[in-house]
């Protein structure tokens, strides 16, 4: 990565293993304002989802949050996320104050309560006894992520390992994981594959995310929106099968666009005013 895509200060931080300046006026400071979840904002909001979807939900996060530490200005945004993710303690248990990846990781961790609380309770268990989800190199991702620790190598590694541990089954998602960890030598069609990928698994699949509308802007932004893209999540759906369940009273508002560009710019116009 070119030192010039940071601020001097910024660059000597990250150097130094410390966290990512924020700016004062960051257009991210919503993400400071965080209070709950917005997938999983309560107990009984949980049984919407299933093991496949807290897996996934575990799995996309880290991926976008690994492509935004790669970028210069989207870089604190992911470290904000991270120190929020991970402010609520242990992963071990329901916080109102949760984000969606703390919630989402409380699920899949091996002897969480939240896991009896999960739809699809037969299939769903039979997913939890083969997940060997490593809460302790999680913590250290996330770190890395909360210092925006250029570090390649690791992310790269922890991906791969993160995409077993969580028998991640979905081979586009396999894809995007591969180009997502080597971000900074992706080509710009390829990068526009990974973002144009990214927006329609949260469309399709969790229209609520807290992540659905900053990687919308990042795809304006960065022109990394194909409009002409074939909606995989309709070609190749995930193996989950309560991703057609309603998953939130207000989720009919975002409404499955037959191209990518009017869902990201529909997301993107919220934070572009």
């Amino acid at each position: 990565m070119s030192k010039e895509k940071y601020t001097s200060q910024q660059w000597a931080a990250m150097q130094g293993g410390h966290e990512m300046p924020v700016e004062k006026e960051s257009k991210f400071g919503f993400i400071n304002e965080l209070s709950e979840s917005k997938l999983m904002r309560s107990k009984s909001a949980i049984s919407r989802y299933n093991a496949r979807d807290a897996a996934d939900i575990v799995f996309l996060y880290s991926i976008i949050l690994v492509v935004f530490k790669n970028d210069f200005r989207y870089a604190s945004a992911a470290s904000t996320y991270a120190r929020k993710t991970l402010s609520n303690g242990n992963f071990s248990s329901f916080r109102s104050s949760g984000t969606d990846l703390y919630m989402a990781a409380s699920v899949v961790r091996d002897g969480s309560t939240l896991r009896r609380l999960v739809g699809d309770e037969v299939e769903s268990d039979a997913l939890f006894k083969n997940l060997r989800f490593d809460i302790m190199m999680f913590k250290r991702f996330m770190n890395g992520i909360l210092k925006t620790e250029l570090n390649f190598n690791f992310d790269n590694t922890y991906l791969f390992k993160l995409e077993r541990q969580l028998k991640i089954d979905n081979p586009q998602y396999k894809a995007i994981r591969r180009m997502g960890a080597d971000w900074n030598n992706l080509s710009s069609q390829q990068r526009i594959s990974v973002v144009t990928r990214l927006l329609q698994a949260l469309r399709a699949r969790f229209p609520m995310s807290e992540l659905r509308p900053i990687l919308a802007n990042f795809a304006k932004e960065r022109s990394y929106i194909d409009t002409n893209a074939v909606d995989m999540e309709k070609k190749q759906p995930s193996s989950s099968n309560i991703s057609n369940r309603k998953r939130h009273s207000n989720a009919k508002r975002f409404m499955l666009y037959p191209a990518l560009g009017a869902a990201a710019g529909f997301a993107a116009g919220r934070f572009l005013k």
